[in-house]
């Protein structure tokens, strides 16, 4: 009936029930292959642009992400990176990171918040899960370049996202202008364990 790949000797399949997902990775010290979570993956990922933002100056959302209850656990890191594009570009606007337990921002709570004038609007935003509970966000650095790439430049440092249960992540824009016309060109979540 051929082989599996638990029968073979050098690969250690039983001390760990394997789960979906789960990467073989070599130990030299066992010489064993074992199954472990891969530490670095892309849980979200929507590189589609969104529709056009144009005719008001209200803070609108572009895009918002679904993070399945207990997808993150603690002691990992999440990176948030959302883009957005204007074809218009008056004045100085505002691309926003949000969360929620719904997908609105009545009631969402701010990761981060980029401001630029360039036509690019990128933001970038870490967060470190201390407790399936609190989640600290990476400092405060503001350092715009000529691609319009932003880290996210509010200081909020603790917030008390709860991943057992559903998260939403929202992309936000406030243009400048009721002129202005603005895209989300994409969005990603990683996961780092």
């Amino acid at each position: 009936n051929g082989a599996e790949l638990k029968e073979i000797h050098d690969v250690d399949l039983i001390s760990n029930t394997p789960i979906n997902n789960d990467i073989l990775k070599y130990n030299s010290a066992t010489s064993l292959w074992k199954n472990v979570q891969e530490s670095a993956r892309v849980i979200y990922k929507d590189l589609t642009s969104s529709a056009v933002l144009t005719g008001t100056t209200n803070i609108s959302i572009l895009k918002s992400c679904l993070i399945p209850a207990n997808t993150v656990s603690v002691d990992d890191e999440i990176q948030i990176t959302a883009r957005a594009y204007r074809t218009t570009n008056t004045g100085v606007s505002t691309q926003y990171l949000y969360y929620n337990t719904t997908n609105s921002l009545t009631g969402a709570t701010e990761i981060g918040i980029a401001s630029g004038a360039a036509s690019w609007v990128s933001i970038i935003r870490n967060l470190f899960i201390k407790s399936v509970t609190n989640s600290e966000t990476s400092g405060g650095l503001n350092s715009g370049n000529s691609d319009g790439v932003i880290l996210a430049s509010t200081s909020i440092y603790s917030l008390n996202i709860d991943w057992t249960q559903d998260v939403y992540i929202i992309q936000a824009f406030q243009n400048a202008a009721v002129g202005n016309n603005t895209t989300s060109r994409g969005i990603t979540i990683k996961r780092f364990r």
